[in-house]
């Protein structure tokens, strides 16, 4: 039988604790939750309880209130940047370190009620529904969860690439006094233009951000050599789109 976690709160008002056994066929588990004070908040404790490496995961969340409101959402949790980063960090020849190992746990916070929101929780069925593996296998029934997923990998992606463009173009400069300059702000263009369209799935925003926050943060950045970087890791993210199989 497959258990879901349900917790009910009623007129509990203290921060609680549960953790929750489950025989799904999944290879991730929500293993533990605790609330905050005022159960606005969960923290959600996810176990890798599977064999192998998971690099992104959904969960789902059925919140019901005092009110006899519901509310269902999801969280998708990407872990490829951390490990791209990592693995940078770490000059090392394969992939891994930031995933969520075997075993191990993955911490993520939910929110339960939306600011303006006065009505206490009643009940919270909190779930893992998809992970994604380093191998590219995936399992859990959430097909829409995986195709976000990839599509927030593929904004990555793009951001990567475009960024790495702008940013070796305004290198190559023998005009400007400052190329460092020069790129941010065309970047910061290329930020404000982004925000502007309705088609990003958050993966480029997100991107473009962490790129103009690394520039701004190092005056003395080598700009050639942090646009080949940006390239390699696009390489790598790019790899990481073929879920399951798909042709993207």
């Amino acid at each position: 039988m497959r258990w879901n976690l349900i917790i009910l709160l009623l007129l509990v008002r203290l921060p609680l604790s549960y953790a929750q056994p489950d025989s799904a066929n999944i290879g991730a588990i929500v293993d533990n939750v605790q609330f905050n004070k005022e159960m606005t908040t969960a923290l959600v404790r996810v176990l890798n309880q599977s064999g192998k490496d998971i690099t992104g995961f959904d969960i789902s969340v059925d919140v019901r209130y005092r009110n006899g409101r519901t509310k269902h959402f999801e969280r998708l949790v990407e872990l490829l940047p951390k490990m791209v980063f990592q693995q940078i960090v770490h000059d090392s020849p394969t992939l891994g370190e930031g995933a969520l190992r075997p075993g191990n746990i993955e911490d993520v916070t939910i929110n339960l009620v939306p600011p303006t929101d006065k009505n206490l929780v009643l009940s919270a069925d909190i779930k893992v529904d998809m992970v994604v593996y380093l191998d590219l296998n995936a399992e859990g029934q959430n097909q829409e969860a995986i195709g976000r997923l990839i599509a927030l990998r593929k904004g990555h992606v793009d951001a990567d690439i475009k960024a790495a463009e702008i940013i070796s173009t305004a290198a190559a400069d023998t005009v400007t006094p400052d190329p460092r300059g020069m790129a941010l702000r065309q970047l910061r263009q290329l930020q404000s233009e982004q925000e502007k369209r309705n088609d990003d799935t958050g993966g480029f925003s997100i991107e473009l951000q962490t790129i103009i926050h690394d520039l701004e943060r190092d005056q003395n950045v080598d700009l050639k050599s942090y646009a080949r970087q940006r390239n390699k890791d696009a390489v790598v993210k790019l790899s990481h789109t073929k879920i399951g199989g798909r042709a993207n």
